[in-house]
Protein backbone atom coordinates (compact mmCIF):
# COMPACT_ATOMS: atom_id res chain seq x y z
CA UNK A 1 0.00 0.00 0.00
CA UNK A 2 1.41 3.38 -0.99
CA UNK A 3 1.84 6.11 1.60
CA UNK A 4 1.03 9.73 0.82
CA UNK A 5 2.49 12.71 2.70
CA UNK A 6 -1.02 13.58 3.87
CA UNK A 7 -1.83 10.14 5.27
CA UNK A 8 -0.80 11.06 8.79
CA UNK A 9 -3.07 14.10 8.91
CA UNK A 10 -5.89 12.12 7.29
CA UNK A 11 -5.52 9.49 10.03
CA UNK A 12 -6.05 12.25 12.59
CA UNK A 13 -9.03 13.46 10.57
CA UNK A 14 -10.51 9.95 10.65
CA UNK A 15 -10.41 10.03 14.45
CA UNK A 16 -11.83 13.54 14.40
CA UNK A 17 -14.79 12.41 12.32
CA UNK A 18 -15.87 10.27 15.27
CA UNK A 19 -15.32 12.94 17.90
CA UNK A 20 -18.81 14.45 18.00
CA UNK A 21 -20.52 11.11 18.61
CA UNK A 22 -17.79 10.01 21.01
CA UNK A 23 -18.19 13.15 23.08
CA UNK A 24 -21.95 12.75 23.26
CA UNK A 25 -21.80 9.07 24.25
CA UNK A 26 -19.00 9.60 26.76
CA UNK A 27 -20.74 12.55 28.43
CA UNK A 28 -23.90 10.45 28.82
CA UNK A 29 -22.00 7.55 30.40
CA UNK A 30 -20.07 9.85 32.71
CA UNK A 31 -23.27 11.51 33.89
CA UNK A 32 -24.78 8.12 34.72
CA UNK A 33 -21.63 7.08 36.56
CA UNK A 34 -21.51 10.30 38.60
CA UNK A 35 -25.17 9.90 39.57
CA UNK A 36 -24.57 6.29 40.62
CA UNK A 37 -21.58 7.24 42.77
CA UNK A 38 -23.54 10.10 44.36
CA UNK A 39 -26.36 7.70 45.20
CA UNK A 40 -23.96 5.14 46.66
CA UNK A 41 -22.39 7.79 48.90
CA UNK A 42 -25.80 8.96 50.11
CA UNK A 43 -27.10 5.43 50.82
CA UNK A 44 -24.01 4.27 52.65
CA UNK A 45 -23.32 7.46 54.57
CA UNK A 46 -21.12 6.69 57.56
CA UNK A 47 -22.30 3.08 57.77
CA UNK A 48 -19.49 1.73 55.60
CA UNK A 49 -16.30 3.67 56.33
CA UNK A 50 -14.33 0.84 54.71
CA UNK A 51 -15.57 1.80 51.25
CA UNK A 52 -15.98 5.54 51.82
CA UNK A 53 -12.45 6.28 50.60
CA UNK A 54 -12.67 4.10 47.44
CA UNK A 55 -15.95 5.82 46.57
CA UNK A 56 -14.38 9.23 47.09
CA UNK A 57 -11.40 8.23 44.95
CA UNK A 58 -13.72 7.00 42.20
CA UNK A 59 -15.73 10.24 42.29
CA UNK A 60 -12.56 12.34 42.07
CA UNK A 61 -11.37 10.32 39.09
CA UNK A 62 -14.72 10.69 37.34
CA UNK A 63 -14.72 14.45 37.91
CA UNK A 64 -11.20 14.72 36.49
CA UNK A 65 -12.25 12.63 33.50
CA UNK A 66 -15.22 14.94 33.00
CA UNK A 67 -12.89 17.95 33.02
CA UNK A 68 -10.71 16.31 30.36
CA UNK A 69 -13.76 15.57 28.24
CA UNK A 70 -14.95 19.17 28.60
CA UNK A 71 -11.59 20.44 27.32
CA UNK A 72 -11.75 18.07 24.38
CA UNK A 73 -15.29 19.15 23.53
CA UNK A 74 -14.16 22.77 23.52
CA UNK A 75 -11.44 21.89 20.99
CA UNK A 76 -14.03 20.29 18.70
CA UNK A 77 -16.30 23.34 18.73
CA UNK A 78 -15.91 26.62 16.86
CA UNK A 79 -13.14 28.60 18.58
CA UNK A 80 -14.29 31.25 21.04
CA UNK A 81 -11.58 33.79 21.83
CA UNK A 82 -11.22 35.39 25.20
CA UNK A 83 -8.56 36.94 27.42
CA UNK A 84 -6.60 34.32 29.38
CA UNK A 85 -3.43 34.25 31.44
CA UNK A 86 -0.41 33.31 29.34
CA UNK A 87 1.23 31.61 32.32
CA UNK A 88 -1.82 29.41 32.85
CA UNK A 89 -1.86 28.31 29.21
CA UNK A 90 1.86 27.46 29.27
CA UNK A 91 1.53 25.49 32.51
CA UNK A 92 -1.44 23.49 31.26
CA UNK A 93 0.21 22.76 27.91
CA UNK A 94 3.34 21.46 29.65
CA UNK A 95 1.21 19.30 31.94
CA UNK A 96 -0.69 17.85 28.99
CA UNK A 97 2.58 17.02 27.19
CA UNK A 98 4.10 15.58 30.35
CA UNK A 99 7.08 17.96 30.42
CA UNK A 100 8.65 20.35 32.89
CA UNK A 101 9.50 23.85 31.69
CA UNK A 102 12.50 25.73 33.01
CA UNK A 103 13.85 29.19 32.45
CA UNK A 104 12.26 32.55 33.06
CA UNK A 105 8.74 32.77 34.42
CA UNK A 106 5.93 33.56 32.02
CA UNK A 107 5.31 37.33 31.85
CA UNK A 108 2.14 38.65 33.44
CA UNK A 109 0.40 39.27 30.14
CA UNK A 110 -3.01 38.32 28.84
CA UNK A 111 -3.38 36.42 25.58
CA UNK A 112 -6.46 36.93 23.42
CA UNK A 113 -7.04 33.41 22.12
CA UNK A 114 -9.33 30.41 22.01
CA UNK A 115 -7.75 28.58 24.98
CA UNK A 116 -8.54 25.06 23.78
CA UNK A 117 -6.86 25.67 20.40
CA UNK A 118 -3.67 27.28 21.71
CA UNK A 119 -3.39 24.82 24.59
CA UNK A 120 -3.44 21.90 22.17
CA UNK A 121 -1.05 23.59 19.74
CA UNK A 122 1.51 24.29 22.47
CA UNK A 123 1.10 20.79 23.91
CA UNK A 124 1.80 19.28 20.49
CA UNK A 125 4.92 21.40 20.01
CA UNK A 126 6.16 20.60 23.51
CA UNK A 127 5.63 16.90 22.88
CA UNK A 128 7.55 17.05 19.61
CA UNK A 129 10.73 18.48 21.16
CA UNK A 130 10.53 16.89 24.62
CA UNK A 131 12.53 13.87 23.56
CA UNK A 132 11.86 10.17 24.23
CA UNK A 133 9.52 9.07 26.99
CA UNK A 134 12.29 8.05 29.36
CA UNK A 135 12.47 9.68 32.75
CA UNK A 136 11.90 13.40 33.26
CA UNK A 137 11.48 15.49 30.13
CA UNK A 138 12.39 19.17 30.30
CA UNK A 139 12.11 22.15 27.96
CA UNK A 140 13.72 25.58 28.12
CA UNK A 141 11.29 28.46 27.68
CA UNK A 142 11.92 32.19 27.21
CA UNK A 143 9.62 35.08 26.34
CA UNK A 144 9.62 38.45 24.60
CA UNK A 145 6.61 40.77 24.97
CA UNK A 146 5.92 42.99 21.98
CA UNK A 147 3.21 45.54 21.20
CA UNK A 148 0.44 43.14 20.21
CA UNK A 149 1.90 39.72 20.80
CA UNK A 150 4.15 37.62 22.96
CA UNK A 151 6.97 35.57 21.46
CA UNK A 152 7.67 32.24 23.12
CA UNK A 153 10.85 30.28 22.47
CA UNK A 154 10.60 26.56 23.17
CA UNK A 155 13.94 24.72 23.16
CA UNK A 156 14.52 21.01 23.62
CA UNK A 157 15.44 18.09 21.39
CA UNK A 158 15.42 18.76 17.62
CA UNK A 159 12.16 17.39 16.19
CA UNK A 160 12.18 14.19 14.15
CA UNK A 161 10.82 13.88 10.64
CA UNK A 162 7.95 11.75 11.94
CA UNK A 163 6.67 14.78 13.88
CA UNK A 164 5.60 16.64 10.74
CA UNK A 165 1.91 15.77 11.19
CA UNK A 166 1.83 17.12 14.74
CA UNK A 167 3.65 20.29 13.66
CA UNK A 168 1.20 20.76 10.78
CA UNK A 169 -1.80 20.57 13.12
CA UNK A 170 -0.17 22.89 15.67
CA UNK A 171 0.65 25.41 12.93
CA UNK A 172 -2.94 25.39 11.69
CA UNK A 173 -4.33 25.90 15.20
CA UNK A 174 -1.97 28.82 15.86
CA UNK A 175 -2.59 30.52 12.53
CA UNK A 176 -6.35 30.22 13.05
CA UNK A 177 -5.86 32.28 16.23
CA UNK A 178 -3.76 34.94 14.45
CA UNK A 179 -0.61 33.37 15.86
CA UNK A 180 2.35 31.73 14.17
CA UNK A 181 5.10 29.19 14.69
CA UNK A 182 8.61 29.23 13.23
CA UNK A 183 11.21 26.48 13.33
CA UNK A 184 14.39 26.91 15.37
CA UNK A 185 17.47 24.63 15.46
CA UNK A 186 16.30 22.85 18.61
CA UNK A 187 12.69 23.85 18.92
CA UNK A 188 10.14 26.46 17.94
CA UNK A 189 9.39 30.16 18.14
CA UNK A 190 5.70 30.76 18.78
CA UNK A 191 3.83 34.05 18.34
CA UNK A 192 0.60 34.51 20.30
CA UNK A 193 -1.62 37.62 20.03
CA UNK A 194 -2.29 39.66 23.14
CA UNK A 195 -5.23 41.66 21.80
CA UNK A 196 -8.20 41.24 19.52
CA UNK A 197 -7.64 42.10 15.87
CA UNK A 198 -9.90 44.82 14.53
CA UNK A 199 -11.41 44.85 11.03
CA UNK A 200 -8.85 47.37 9.79
CA UNK A 201 -5.80 45.41 10.92
CA UNK A 202 -3.62 43.74 8.34
CA UNK A 203 -3.33 39.94 8.62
Amino acid sequence: MSTRPSDGVLAWAAVGSRISGFHHDSASKLQSLMMALDEAQELLGDARPDIARPLETAMTAVKELHALLTENRALAKAPARKDVSLGDVIARAALRAGVTVRGEAAPAVTAHIAPASILQALALLCEVIAGPHKGARTLDVSYAVEAERVVIRLAGTPPEGSALDAITVATWLLEREDGAVLSAPNGFVVHIPTRARSAGDKP
